[in-house]
């Protein structure tokens, strides 16, 4: 779905395929696409052809390649916009997609559109943003360059004042092969565009761009011509003029529709709760759009779906469809505006539920007396941990999951952020962490923090005024009376997420790409151990110190423990598991055995007279988590000979080499599905992320890794089939 464009027709069939082969539900993405969720794998082929029949392709969905390139939703309606983007988008979608090597990136390169300044499709703040300009009667853009979230984000740096539009396609394919050639392919943490541009400089970035340009430049022409444009709507003579003046009928018209730059015509936004909209619904609204036309229906970034070049004299039959598939609809904006994340409902890399925790807001939100219209355009956003899937680095009030820990109970957290400023004109400005709460208080914090910003919104020009006159403040203000959590005995309610009935736990997270949330409990640990370092540089008396250094010892010990475990343990545990997970795998010098030992049984006077020794175990364990990998691996040489293994015999092998995620592991599930449990499925595959991810993959999906051999430049897999 280029720019997030659909027709009726392409909804119709994406609903019943939902229907048929999926879930039953539809999915709007950040990315302006629409995902089918719960296809069994043997359904794949048909689904994927039912798709191609009207025009709609996966390609660009997922992986190391060109993502999905979106654009302004108002792009050839809006009154203030520049000029239309939405052809370059598509048009730009076509060339760089026929390109094999678009599909072999060292990670994802977004792309995105925006048709004026006010820069609503977040252009500088992607891999590679357009902005339309127009300099000297000539149409063209400012280009951005090396922006995006993430853990790591930041907003994209100037590349190009001015481009003609005929040169999109030049600059893009140019920033694509900088990126192919020297970026990070190695550590997929550390491989997007902005990782690169910082690694290189902005002068080396530019000096390598440039060549890159001036090459494609001198070759063949490879100017971008766009000449899309869909079928339009005809005159609409047989739609019957409905009067609608309703209370009810006008506030929705206030809070949904646009007037469109063309006479006569409207936008209106359909708010989808999570993004999410039902097989049946999906097919009402292509079933009432299809006599107005092709160009009819947007995706938008904040998951919403835009009905466009709608006539005045329809709006009342738009506003029954808006009524029958979203109950959103008649409720303010800012809700109906609001983003989250899969978070840890689906996603491996989710630390909270983030869905749950919004849906919870939202409820909070409903109930309260707050005019909520008086915040028309505000974006709230919650993501399930700080890889930013639900855009908090974009939010005017925005939320990412984490996780702390009382009395040995983990329990989910979320740290807020505020402040972002998405203007190119001005410079963008991402939000940043301002405090954190834990996930119970979420709802109740955004009622009383949005009941203090209305009550002062008339006395600011901005909320990024607010924000820096006092707002920050009074979320600090507010995050401090909420931060107090019972212990679990008084009220286990805080020690479970929203929308789940079962205690907060982090079995599970940690496989495939990252540990967000494991990081986190590690960082709790070893901060508390540094803490306390600092303290007794200054403690003299020895009880004291004594105390300090049984402490230090501690949480040293349990830091890493959960790279193991994957869940937190109990604090008389620690010493026997950091044994069996440490020393004797040789990550940890057995020598230390006697210091672990203290924490079972130690005499007055043993952590004192052992005082270095317990800051040489403190900085190992340091050194230890500094080589930690997002895969949760240790960069270090093993202290001892590691007892071989008996070889299972294999009853099936397949060489994978030389196929890219995720691919691979497609072939490995397919390989899978030839043999029973209990049997061993040998692959091969490449080094980097194909042995990183396929084999995470696989235990995620209950079947085990017996072994991981390096061979050269390859590596031998040994999967034994689960039940």
């Amino acid at each position: 779905c280029a720019a997030g464009i659909i027709t009726p027709k392409q909804l119709h069939v994406a609903a019943e395929t939902a229907k048929r082969y999926g879930s039953g539900r539809l999915h709007v993405t950040t990315r302006q696409e629409l995902q089918i969720h719960d296809l069994p794998l043997e359904n794949l082929i048909p689904v994927l052809w039912d798709l191609y029949r009207v025009g709609l392709s996966t390609r660009g969905g997922g992986g190391n390649t060109v993502r999905n390139i979106t654009a302004s939703w108002d792009s050839g309606i809006s009154v203030n916009e520049v000029f239309d983007v939405t052809p370059h988008a598509v048009e730009l979608t076509s060339r760089l997609i026929e390109l094999p090597a678009s599909w072999l990136l060292p990670r994802k390169f977004k792309i995105a559109f925006s048709n004026s300044d006010a820069d609503n499709a977040y252009a500088s703040v992607n891999d590679l943003g357009f902005i339309a300009k127009i300099e000297n009667g000539i149409r063209g853009f400012k280009v951005f360059v090396a922006g995006g979230m993430g853990r790591s984000p930041q907003p994209g740096k100037l590349l190009h004042d001015f481009i003609e539009e005929k040169d999109v396609f030049i600059v893009a394919e140019a920033v694509k092969r900088v990126f192919s050639k020297y970026g990070n392919r190695k550590n997929k943490h550390t491989a997007r565009l902005r990782h690169l541009w910082n690694t290189l400089g902005s002068e080396q970035f530019i000096e390598l761009y440039e060549r890159e340009r001036i090459s494609l430049v001198s070759e063949e022409p490879r100017t971008l011509i766009p000449e899309f444009r869909l079928a339009e709507s005809g005159d609409n003579k047989n739609i019957p003029e409905k009067a609608q003046d309703s209370s009810e009928f006008l506030k929705w018209q206030k809070r949904y529709c646009t007037e469109q730059v063309q006479p006569e015509r409207w936008g209106v936004k359909i708010p989808l709760l999570l993004g999410d909209i039902t097989a049946s619904e999906a097919i009402q609204i292509a079933e009432t759009l299809e006599e107005y036309g092709d160009d009819v229906i947007r995706f938008t970034q904040d998951q919403k779906i835009v009905l466009r070049n709608i006539p005045g004299n329809s709006l009342n039959k738009i506003y029954e469809l808006s009524r029958s598939v979203s109950p959103l609809c008649n409720t303010a904006p800012v809700l109906g505006n609001a983003v989250a994340c899969a978070g840890a409902s689906t996603c491996q890399l989710g630390i909270c539920l983030s869905r749950g925790a919004l849906s919870a807001a939202i409820e909070e939100l409903n109930r309260s007396s707050l005019d909520l219209d008086k915040l028309r355009n505000f974006r709230i956003h919650f993501s399930g941990c700080s890889n930013s899937c639900g855009q908090h680095g974009i939010a005017h009030i925005g939320f990412y999951g984490k996780v702390a820990r009382k009395d040995g109970h983990p329990y989910p957290v979320y740290t807020i952020v505020a402040g972002a400023h998405i203007d190119s004109l001005q410079g963008s400005i991402l939000a940043i962490p301002v405090s954190e709460i834990p996930a119970r208080a979420v709802p109740g914090f955004l009622v009383e923090f949005l009941n203090e910003y209305i009550n002062r919104i008339s006395d600011f020009t901005s909320y990024h005024e607010y924000l820096s006159i006092e707002g920050i403040k009074t979320i600090k203000t507010i995050c401090n009376k909420l931060q107090g959590v019972p212990s679990f005995g008084d009220d286990p309610g805080w020690y479970r997420d929203w929308g789940s009935d079962t205690v907060f736990s982090l079995e599970g997270r940690g496989t495939g790409e990252c540990a967000t949330s494991l990081f986190d409990l590690i960082e709790i640990d070893l901060s508390k151990a540094r803490e306390l370092r600092k303290s007794l540089s200054d403690e003299l008396d020895r009880k004291k110190v004594e105390h300090l250094l049984k402490d230090i010892l501690f949480f040293s010990a349990r830091a890493l423990l959960i790279t193991q475990t994957g869940e937190a343990v109990p604090d008389s545990e620690v010493p026997e598991l950091f044994t069996r997970y440490f020393i004797q795998t040789g990550l940890v010098s057995a020598n230390y055995s006697e210091i672990i030992n203290l924490l079972k049984n130690s005499s007055d006077g043993m952590y004192f007279s052992n005082e270095a020794r317990i800051l040489a175990f403190s900085d190992i364990i340091g050194s230890l988590y500094s080589s930690l990998d997002e895969s949760l691996k240790f960069h270090v040489s093993v202290q001892k000979e590691s007892q071989s293994k008996p070889v299972p015999d294999v009853d099936l092998e397949k060489d994978l080499r030389g196929i890219a995620c995720p691919m691979n592991f497609v072939k490995t599930k397919m390989a899978l599905s030839l043999i029973k449990p209990g049997q061993v499925l040998k692959v091969l595959l490449d080094n980097g992320a194909p042995v990183e991810n396929v084999p995470a993959s696989a235990r995620a999906e209950g079947h085990e890794i017996i072994s991981k051999e390096p061979t050269g430049d390859y590596w031998s897999v040994l999967i034994k089939k689960g039940a």
